[in-house]
């Protein structure tokens, strides 16, 4: 029996219930949480943390974690949870439009997106959060409790890791990540300031191209959203800072530009044509890569601007 895994085999659900369990009640690890996912020292006190959250529109948070921030308002964590499943498309949006509808409602005063996962799947992730826990820094944290619990549950997310592992090959989309390895390499020769993203495999859905015009700021980006048909510069964090950037580029407005807050971040952001991937080669969509990437070199070339002033 001493041979055998104690879980003949971990699924996403178990591990949720182990990371929603020490939410609710481990004091010190929700502050560690807390305080991984904001990248800052704050003090906090739970008020709850809750699976499997339906929205009737917008679909399902695998938890969501409340607490009072040391400036007595309400703050959310929406924890998306993955081992080896694929994600759906648009998944980590759908997320931060679910924060969105729980400020409108009042849940809460202000709300971070996570996703939790082994490292290796954190790292070919193309979906947008706030924050990236790997499941390799959880079962690390639970180990160093020194007790049996602690080592209990670091074994449990050691079992979660393996099963990535092998699984892996499977999320793969071919096509996708062709494609896509194929738009980076073209932006890479002829739009390299644009500091285009390392291609690495994607999972079908996963297309949205990132840039990073400034490589030690990866908090200003520009993402082109193939499905969603748009390009935007997107300032990560910047939301208190809302009015001063759209004074800045309000004059973008008339041209077709919205600006407009996207939970904690501000997007700057402008439709393009429609691309296909499933449906259309690389090649034959040259003129519309070429189309994003001009407006992509533009929005670069403002956000020099508004740095400058």
């Amino acid at each position: 029996m001493k041979e055998l895994n104690t879980f003949q085999s971990v699924n996403e659900r178990d591990v949720d219930l182990l990371v929603l369990e020490e939410l609710n009640v481990s004091d010190s690890f929700a502050q560690w949480f807390v305080c991984r996912v904001r990248e800052e020292i704050t003090s906090i006190k739970t008020l709850g943390a809750w699976h499997s959250v339906v929205d009737t529109n917008l679909g399902e948070s695998d938890l969501v974690y409340i607490y009072q921030s040391d400036d007595l308002s309400s703050q959310a964590i929406l924890i998306e949870n993955k081992i080896d499943a694929s994600a759906q498309a648009q998944q980590g949006e759908i997320y931060r439009l679910r924060g969105n509808r729980g400020l409108e409602d009042g849940l809460w005063q202000d709300f971070r997106t996570c996703i939790i996962a082994p490292k290796a799947y954190i790292a070919r992730n193309a979906e947008p959060y706030d924050a990236a826990i790997s499941y390799e820094e959880i079962m690390v944290y639970l180990a160093a409790q020194g007790d049996k619990r602690g080592l209990y549950k670091a074994q449990t997310l050691r079992d979660a890791i393996e099963k990535n592992r092998r699984g892996y090959v499977a999320t793969v989309c071919i096509k996708t990540t062709d494609f896509a390895q194929k738009y980076l390499a073209y932006a890479s020769e002829h739009f390299p300031q644009l500091n285009p993203e390392q291609p690495k495999p994607r999972a079908n859905g996963h297309d949205w191209i990132h840039f990073y015009p400034e490589p030690i700021n990866k908090k200003i980006r520009i993402i082109h959203q193939i499905y969603g048909k748009v390009i935007k510069l997107q300032f990560l964090g910047q939301a208190d800072n809302f009015d001063d950037i759209k004074s800045h580029f309000e004059g973008l407005e008339c041209s077709g530009y919205r600006i407009i807050k996207s939970g904690k971040s501000v997007n700057i952001e402008t439709p393009l044509p429609e691309i296909s991937i499933a449906e259309q080669s690389f090649d034959s969509v040259l003129e519309e890569i070429g189309i994003a990437l001009n407006k992509a070199q533009q929005l670069h070339s403002w956000m020099e601007n508004y740095h400058s002033v």
